[in-house]
């Protein structure tokens, strides 16, 4: 499961969910670029942006099918 805040959130907006399907399932939380630990973006960017930084993620856990849970923008995402 990888969760997904929304504007003006962070990954800690998760921890609850994160630890209590986590002890059944891979569970994560990420910060979007700008929010929470993540470094603020250099450049311009949009939403699709976000998107490919979901499938870093993702592919950085090797995770190849996801439920993902969005909270706002992150469901925008």
């Amino acid at each position: 499961m990888l969760f997904l805040h929304g504007i003006g959130g962070n990954r800690t907006n998760w921890d609850n969910e994160v630890e209590r399907f986590g002890t059944r399932r891979l569970a994560l939380a990420l910060d979007f670029r700008g929010y929470g630990d993540s470094e603020d973006p250099t450049e311009p960017f949009d939403f699709s942006a976000f998107a490919d930084d979901v499938e870093r993620v993702l592919v950085h856990f090797g995770v190849p099918t996801v439920d993902l849970v969005g909270l706002s923008m992150g469901g925008l995402v």
